[in-house]
């Protein structure tokens, strides 16, 4: 049987997103793993261009829902991409993106 087709939207789309521990592992029990877990989920809701509008983290998984919203300027610019890095993996990933680009163009590659 063929696959159904997913549903698209234009922007502004919301989800409600749910993972739970492989195996029901209460891997998230301690207050602290889960202080990391929702310091994680900031960071990665920055990076994706996504508003985070709740989300609830349970012993052994957790609920988000969630924003899409369409770019102001239709497109993500190399500048924001780079920003975005810097606030998910830091300053020194950001740099180091930056350089493969460089390099990357110097070859003579476009994107």
């Amino acid at each position: 049987m063929a696959r159904m087709a997913r549903i698209k939207a234009d922007w502004d789309m919301t989800s409600h997103v749910m993972s739970r521990i492989t195996g029901k592992m209460y891997l998230l029990r301690q207050d602290d793993i889960k202080a990391d877990m929702y310091d994680a989920l900031k960071r990665a809701a920055m990076y994706s261009g996504v508003e985070v509008d709740s989300f609830a983290i349970m012993d052994d998984h957790f609920h988000i829902v969630l924003k899409v919203i369409k770019p102001e300027e239709g497109t993500v610019t190399e500048s924001e991409v780079l920003r975005r890095i810097a606030l998910l993996k830091g300053s020194d990933a950001a740099e180091a993106a930056k350089a493969r680009w460089r390099r990357y163009r110097s070859s003579g590659h476009a994107w």
